[in-house]
């Protein structure tokens, strides 16, 4: 059961513990601005609690504490947790839909094989709100080859009518609300995306990426990842502009070594399964 606190109410324990319907086996806590005062708040009604946390900045009253960040360290939550509590530090608990782990090896393979971009996968977001997919597009359609161009986003994006427009012109091959994407991504030999948990699904697959950060969060996450040479990253910013962006891209698709040292760092970094670690901490 998934229950969304409202801002206004997200000291009232009492509340919650209605809405949960009583006792209860295990309360998983994932917000920015709770803590260990709403936690102990929680004790009465719940056997164990699970925070699932990234900025490792507050106090938590949990049993299991999940930070699934790349770089992250067990001694960022020593002071912040209890001694009790089992701490699942790092991407190999990185929460990664099964289905990626399943076409991994294949795709690796796939892609190993190939030493030219045939195929590049687009996803900047499911809402996409700066609309940084129409100036990717734009940037894809300065470039002097051919090649399958997947688009993903969601129904719910504003820009979607543009985008629609814009695949309809460059033949683009759209994709609303995909279901499968591992099996889009899967095919693809180069992503340019957004940050993010898409972030670690790419990694799963080792598929090399441009990182376009499209907001402040995302920005640790991008440095983390070209550190580790699993992604080149950019700013989205105004002053970005499509010929800027047409010579990364076309400097990437040259470059079959850095793509294919990229593939390999990123699927280093997340294996896929990291739902099956947190499942069996929890079945423990």
């Amino acid at each position: 059961m998934c229950v969304e606190v409202p801002p206004a109410q997200t000291d009232d324990t009492v509340w919650l513990n209605q809405r949960c319907g009583g006792t209860i086996d295990l309360l998983i806590v994932d917000h920015y601005q709770l803590d260990a005062v709403f936690e102990t708040g929680c004790r009465a009604w719940t056997e164990r609690i699970m925070v699932i946390d990234d900025l490792a900045d507050r106090p938590h009253d949990c049993d299991i504490l999940l930070d699934q960040t790349f770089g992250r360290q067990m001694e960022d939550y020593a002071a912040l947790v209890p001694p009790h509590c089992k701490r699942l530090i790092g991407t190999d608990y990185a929460l990664v839909r099964p289905q990626f782990a399943a076409v991994r090896d294949d795709a690796i393979r796939r892609r190993a094989a190939r030493t030219e971009v045939e195929r590049i996968f687009v996803s900047m977001g499911t809402t996409d709100p700066v609309n940084a997919t129409a100036l990717v597009l734009a940037a894809l359609e300065g470039l002097d080859r051919k090649m399958i161009i997947d688009v993903v986003i969601g129904g719910t994006a504003a820009a979607l009518p543009e985008i629609t427009m814009r695949s309809r012109s460059l033949g683009v091959e759209l994709h609303v609300d995909r279901a499968d994407v591992w099996n889009v991504m899967a095919e693809a030999d180069m992503a340019i995306g957004a940050g993010g948990t898409s972030s670690w699904e790419r990694c799963v697959l080792g598929l090399p990426t441009l990182l376009i950060v499209i907001a402040e969060n995302q920005r640790d996450l991008a440095a983390s990842l070209q550190q580790a040479g699993a992604a080149e990253s950019i700013r989205y910013s105004e002053n970005l502009s499509v010929r800027g962006l047409t010579e990364v891209i076309a400097r990437l698709c040259n470059d079959s070594a850095k793509r294919q040292a990229m593939a390999e760092a990123a699927a280093a970094i997340v294996d896929g399964r990291g739902v099956t670690r947190v499942t069996q901490v929890l079945l423990s």
